[in-house]
């Protein structure tokens, strides 16, 4: 009858919808719910979510790997959080491999961050444009002939789903409008694209202390310099070891080109913070930070350190704050931990 849908039992179809992150999960489970209470609602049509689809005490990864080999239409919730996500790549390669249909479904999500990935030749689909939608639901009958609707009736009934669609997620559509993507593509400088094996930046206050602080803190660094070699560095980094004096420093404009790159370049950085003082190692030791650097500060009162940086020992996974009364107690502690002193809980493989 003209209006109902006409699938049999026998006919069963799946559509596989796959999402990464918490806004996209919310996503999934309403667009799962909007076109199997919606807009297929008299079909035997099964959206798989896995958050809803896979019963308690079920084998999680075996229900998913059965879903991919079975589904005929693959979604992929696409947002500004997940767009690089490499579960999101791994359920749409499984289910391009079938040759299956699979559409992008962005929110708030440019059709640019999908360039370079698995899934750029595939025709994405914009959710905040209702004639977008609109068309992805009659792309989705035609191929699995789920309702014998004529094309306005569908997407009348498609329109109004959609209304009530954006309606349940309005919070998460707000939530990633104020979202901005971050890419490491843009931290200075651009074209330091590598990070190099056992390699160490040492990092102190260099124009900030006075002429005869420079020489002994250089006297100190050049053993620093020494002690990470013998315990497996390949390569030490040390401004301070090439600038015999104070007077001799070329200024902060060679030393932000010269010094981002190498730190953006290295492994691991090594700071001495010998008094509370106002320098660019803290610049240095946040730009380290924001690059996950495996990073060891040597204080001689870690009290004079800034508040938010002591405080972050123990949030910031790869941070270690050692004391130190004497400059010969640094290399002492190198000489005694070895390469274990650059060595943290989270490292990854």
């Amino acid at each position: 009858m003209k209006g109902k849908a006409l699938l049999k039992k026998e006919n069963k179809r799946t559509i596989f919808i796959c999402w990464s992150e918490n806004n996209s999960k919310k996503i999934a489970s309403a667009v799962k719910d909007c076109l199997e209470k919606d807009i297929f609602k008299n079909c035997e049509i099964d959206c798989f979510f896995s958050e809803k689809s896979i019963a308690s005490g079920e084998d999680w990864y075996r229900e998913i790997e059965n879903t991919l080999k079975k589904c005929a239409y693959g979604i992929i919730c696409i947002t500004r959080e997940n767009f690089s996500a490499p579960w999101i790549f791994f359920e749409a390669g499984a289910i391009a491999t079938r040759k299956v249909p699979i559409i992008p479904l962005l929110t708030h999500a440019r059709f640019d961050y999908l360039d370079r990935t698995p899934i750029s030749v595939k025709q994405g689909i914009d959710l905040l444009k209702e004639d977008k939608f609109c068309k992805m639901i009659s792309d989705i009958n035609k191929k699995m002939k789920l309702v014998n609707y004529d094309e306005s009736l569908l997407e009348a009934v498609s329109k109004a789903a959609y209304s009530k669609l954006m309606e349940t997620l309005r919070e998460e559509i707000n939530h990633l409008k104020n979202k901005r993507v971050f890419s490491k593509d843009y931290v200075y400088p651009k074209r330091c694209k590598t990070v190099n094996a056992d390699t160490i930046f040492i990092s102190v206050p260099m124009s900030s202390i006075d002429a005869d602080e420079y020489g002994e803190l250089r006297s100190c660094v050049l053993e620093v310099d020494d002690s990470l070699k013998s315990i497996g560095f390949k390569d030490v980094i040390s401004p301070m070891s090439q600038i015999k004096n104070s007077a001799e420093f070329e200024g902060g404009v060679l030393a932000v080109k010269k010094n981002f790159s190498d730190i953006k370049q290295v492994e691991s950085m090594i700071v001495i913070y010998p008094k509370k003082l106002t320098s660019s190692l803290l610049v240095e030791v946040g730009y380290g930070i924001a690059l996950s650097k495996k990073m060891v500060i040597f204080a001689k009162d870690k009290y004079e350190l800034p508040f938010i940086l002591r405080e972050a020992v123990g949030t910031i996974p790869k941070l270690k704050i050692m004391p130190f009364d004497k400059y010969s107690d640094i290399v002492l502690a190198i000489k005694n931990n070895g390469i274990a002193l650059f060595e943290f809980d989270t490292d990854e493989e």
